[in-house]
Parts: C-alpha cells; sequence; structure tokens
C-alpha cells in the first residue's frame, strides 16, 4: 500500500540498466524480454496514476477505484495468457482489491500535500 509512482519508475529503470536476461517477479515467476515488459509496466503505471487522479473525488471512490483497475489489468491478462475473462478476475481479484486500496492511500495522501 506504498504505492508511489514516480519511486516505482525510478526502480525499474535502475533494474533496466543492469541489463539482466531475466527477472523473477514475486508471485508471478520468471519474465525475460525485460525492456518491453518495463517499457509495458511502466505505461501501466502511468495508466493507474491517471486512472485514479481522475477517481480522487468520485463517489464510492473504491469501488471506482476496482472498476478503473479491473478495466485495466484484465484486456492486458487476457491477450497475455488467453484465459477467459472470469478466470483472470479469480486469479487477479485480491490484488486487484490490494491495488485499489494501495492507490486509496497514495490519493489521501496526495490530498494532504
Amino acid at each position: 500500500m506504498q504505492f508511489d509512482p514516480e519511486a516505482l519508475k525510478t526502480s525499474i529503470a535502475r533494474l533496466v540498466a543492469l541489463e539482466p536476461e531475466r527477472a523473477f517477479l514475486t508471485h508471478f515467476g520468471a519474465i525475460d524480454h525485460i525492456p518491453q515488459n518495463a517499457r509495458s509496466l511502466i505505461e501501466q503505471v502511468d495508466a493507474m496514476s491517471r486512472g485514479a487522479l481522475a477517481l480522487i473525488d468520485a463517489p464510492d471512490r473504491h469501488a471506482a477505484l476496482v472498476a478503473m483497475l479491473d478495466a485495466l489489468y484484465v484486456p492486458r491478462a487476457v491477450a497475455h495468457s488467453g484465459l477467459a475473462e472470469s478466470a483472470v478476475r479469480d486469479l487477479l481479484g485480491m490484488d486487484i482489491e490490494l491495488n485499489a486500496q494501495g492507490l486509496g492511500v497514495w490519493l489521501d495522501r496526495r490530498r494532504r500535500v
């Protein structure tokens, strides 16, 4: 729940600069093609940030954040995995919920600044 998009993008860039052949992601296993995957991840972080900021004052903000993340994650995961949307939602449901909570905390912190 410590979402900080700029720090995250800086960390991704630092890892890419090391030119690894493979990265081992917590909960998700190994990935290759690090530069391409890093670009995709940075695009996703930017989309999450923009989407969350657009919902900062939304009624039932948490539900809106969940819906925004579902719309962002599910099509990508379906395209990548070939799984049905329902299967992807079953697999990612907890992650979407936690990420929505993290975005809510991030939005609240931004309000205090």
